[in-house]
């Protein structure tokens, strides 16, 4: 949704991988059904409407949005090839219920699969102080990371 609202973007070759550990987590994405506490989570009612449609059993994304995310089971403590490079990875709400040892090693991984110039979005709670150095902070944005000694300003790219 925030790509196709995004004039910026139109035209971009933009391809989605989403991963998750859990088989039924990626089954239940695939459907694309969502319970009404769900969508009400902040998604604004012009965006529902526009992109979803109301069932008995909720709210179901369209097919066309839905067709254009590609699902994976995944472990971040499996083996990254094969997966590519990206120009962004979010990494949310996983890596703080990991050991260190563990979190410093998929660190590791997602700096080797990040673009020269891409961006690590890291959930709330979650840090790579301590655990990685291949990381650098963007300075008011929380959360955002990119690689060390980049000269890139983020906010070319409409991230600040």
């Amino acid at each position: 949704m925030v790509i196709d609202e995004t004039p910026q973007l139109a035209g971009w070759d933009i391809q989605i991988l989403a991963t998750d550990v859990s088989a039924d987590a990626i089954e239940r994405a695939g459907s694309g059904l969502y319970s009404e506490a769900e969508v009400q989570r902040g998604l604004p009612l012009r965006l529902l409407s526009k992109y979803f449609r109301k069932e008995s059993s909720g709210w179901r994304i369209n097919d066309e949005l839905r067709n254009r995310v590609e699902l994976r089971v995944f472990n971040l403590l499996d083996c990254f090839a094969g997966l590519g490079m990206f120009d962004m990875i979010f990494c949310r709400n996983v890596l703080m219920y990991l050991d260190a040892a563990a979190k410093s090693d998929i660190l590791e991984r997602l700096a080797e699969c990040l673009q020269a110039d891409g961006y690590l979005v890291l959930g709330a709670a979650e840090t790579v102080l301590g655990a990685c150095n291949s990381f650098a902070a963007v300075p008011n944005l929380r959360g955002i990371k990119i690689k060390p000694g980049r000269t890139r300003d983020v906010r070319s790219v409409g991230m600040g």
